[in-house]
């Protein structure tokens, strides 16, 4: 039996750990670059349940459980607070799926993408210490 989470990682020292395997398939800055995405994604954690739910709206669930596949339980907790228990429910089906490290790493750098852009138009915003809202 394996000592994985159900859904994400137990912490971000078990996450950093799995992060670590993959410098034998990465390079330095491939990995790098993966890393601050995945750190970038978790960011999420801070945004409103409105945000959560145009986020939802505009994305398929199952790239959004892809991006989570190296998240934190801690995180994905966070994230799921608010959010109705199919959305729940499709994002957990999808964290259990099997997907290359290619799928992965692309579907990460397109939704990093995607994030940037919302953040910078203004509807969404990753910033813990911000106390604007943004209608």
């Amino acid at each position: 039996m394996s000592n994985d989470s159900f859904f994400g990682h137990a912490d971000k020292e078990t996450r950093d750990a799995a992060l670590k395997k993959l410098d034998t398939f990465l390079k330095e800055t491939e990995l790098s670059e993966f890393k601050e995405q995945l750190e970038y994604i978790e960011r999420l954690e801070f945004i409103t349940s409105n945000m959560k739910r145009e986020l939802m709206s505009e994305n398929d669930l199952r790239k959004i459980a892809i991006c989570f596949k190296y998240s934190t339980t801690d995180f994905l907790k966070k994230f799921f607070e608010g959010l109705t228990s199919n959305l729940k429910q499709e994002i957990l089906y999808g964290l259990q799926g099997k997907y290359t490290l290619g799928e992965v790493m692309k579907t990460v750098k397109e939704f990093t993408t995607y994030l940037k852009k919302k953040e910078a138009e203004g509807s969404l915003v990753l910033d813990k210490d911000s106390s604007e809202k943004y209608v």
